[in-house]
């Protein structure tokens, strides 16, 4: 479940593109990006991949995302600006760095792996975050490069402050303590940026954020999320540098 919030900031990595495209002979084009994201999408697709609940499916997966950021790395080294590359590492940091101490052996791994079937369930139920987080990838997916950029930036934003809201209530009440404390520690270093920096207007305004729409069929969330969030905030708030 954690693991979601790493796919979605790599997902919006398409809105770091919208209006600082290359020439069509470059490399550096939403095409090659796509490319790079398609397997991490692919990741957010599948509850399989998706929700693993055990050591084996985890050392799986987390070699499907090291091998997806690893592109994404390179690209960005070729491609992005200074300011781009700055913005967009400051806001993927944590969760860099919690993909490190997931994919090996040790206490973090051993408590993701005891909680994850409740996480799990959080995360499919109807009638808990399964809507939130179909609104979510449903964004992260469909990125209007022509939308107004504040518009943009608030639905990315209310969506994810959403689901971030929601996983803290449901797994408090349905996981017992040790999870939610698990869970508020760790997605709090993953998702402290895009809430309270570059999204912080918009967490912190009664009235800008309104209930967010269902968006079509349910699809298990990851930590990759949070790679394509990032991507998308940062394109919209840094695209025309």
């Amino acid at each position: 479940m954690i693991l979601s919030f790493f796919l979605i900031s790599m997902a919006l990595l398409p809105a770091l593109y919208a209006g600082s495209m290359e020439d069509e002979g470059s490399t550096c084009t939403l095409v090659e990006l796509h490319a790079c994201l398609q397997s991490l999408q692919s990741v957010t697709q599948s509850n399989d991949l998706m929700f693993v609940t055990t050591r084996k499916e985890l050392t799986a997966l987390c070699s499907k995302l090291q091998s997806s950021v690893g592109c994404v790395d390179e690209h960005m080294k070729n491609c992005f600006s200074p300011t781009q590359t700055k913005v967009f590492n400051q806001v993927v940091a944590g969760a860099r760095q919690f993909l490190l101490e997931l994919c090996v052996e040790g206490p973090i791994q051993e408590t993701y792996l005891k909680h994850s079937s409740c996480y799990k369930n959080v995360s499919l139920s109807e009638e808990k975050c399964a809507p939130k987080y179909r609104q979510l990838i449903h964004l992260s997916e469909n990125v209007d490069e022509q939308r107004n950029v504040d518009e943009g930036l608030r639905e990315s934003c209310c969506a994810f402050n959403d689901f971030v809201l929601c996983k803290y209530e449901y797994v408090r009440k349905d996981c017992g303590q040790e999870a939610a404390i698990f869970l508020e520690q760790h997605l709090d270093r993953i998702s402290s940026p895009l809430i309270h920096e570059h999204c912080a207007h918009y967490t912190y305004a009664t009235d800008s954020c309104v209930p967010t729409a269902t968006a079509p069929e349910t699809r298990a969330m990851s930590l990759a999320v949070i790679f394509v969030v990032s991507a998308v905030l940062v394109r919209l708030k840094f695209g025309s540098l």
